[in-house]
């Protein structure tokens, strides 16, 4: 076997050197792209599963967040009078303040707006200058006798529901004029009586929610006089 000439051995290493070239501008300019390409197409694919399958998630959630959001709302403002729930409310602010309410009316279905001149500051809560009343919202007032042992629990009872979630307005506190002393008691422990005008608020123009009214659980009066009793048919 004859040895290669020089000649012979340099063209054979350049037409190497010339495909090792070829094939490695081929990678880069062909395979290393379609291969990034794949790679990115992948993590696309992958991006878009996550998208879809948290789109499916929330779609699956929404009317259960839609019927968490109207309950919630309508404990502040109910599509109906709900007297339970601000009984409960009037029981509450009882307890906290160690006040006792002898005596409640309530005057359920009144519109909050009326034709000027027409209206008293005893019969109207009238809404802030520039204030905007949705059209249909209802007005329920109550009327409540409480006794208090201190000006605190006054103000207990009356920061107690304000605070509370139905939305309650005090709309007028009259005391009661000092009284004679019948007893050692009443003179050692004097007591507040007043008598509170509250109004909360309901809108019955939303029918398709009266379904969706939030349950109630009414605790048992135990050995308390119950001072609902006389309200079972509101």
């Amino acid at each position: 076997m004859m040895g290669l000439s020089n000649k012979q051995w340099i063209i054979g290493a350049s037409t190497f050197v010339v495909m090792a070239s070829l094939l490695v501008i081929l990678y880069f300019q062909f395979l290393s792209p379609l291969k990034t390409n794949v790679q990115t197409l992948e993590e696309e694919l992958e991006a878009e599963q996550r998208i879809l399958k948290s789109l499916n998630e929330s779609g699956a959630n929404k009317p259960k967040a839609l019927l968490k959001s109207s309950v919630e709302l309508q404990k502040q403002v109910p599509v109906q009078p709900f007297t339970e729930q601000f009984m409960l409310e009037l029981q509450k602010a009882e307890v906290v303040s160690d006040s006792v309410i002898d005596e409640m009316n309530f005057a359920d279905g009144e519109g909050i707006s009326s034709p000027a001149g027409e209206q008293s500051a005893e019969d109207e809560a009238q809404p802030a200058e520039g204030a905007v009343t949705p059209a249909g919202l209802q007005q329920t007032k109550v009327t409540v006798t409480v006794e208090s042992k201190r000006y605190d629990d006054l103000l207990t009872f009356l920061q107690t529901m304000e605070s509370s979630k139905r939305i309650t307005q005090v709309e007028a506190i009259t005391f009661d004029g000092p009284q004679d002393a019948k007893t050692i008691s009443d003179v050692e422990d004097p007591v507040l009586r007043y008598e509170l005008m509250l109004s909360t608020f309901y809108y019955p123009s939303l029918e398709n929610l009266r379904d969706k009214i939030p349950a109630i659980d009414i605790p048992e009066a135990g050995n308390k006089a119950d001072p609902f009793q006389t309200l079972g048919n509101h």
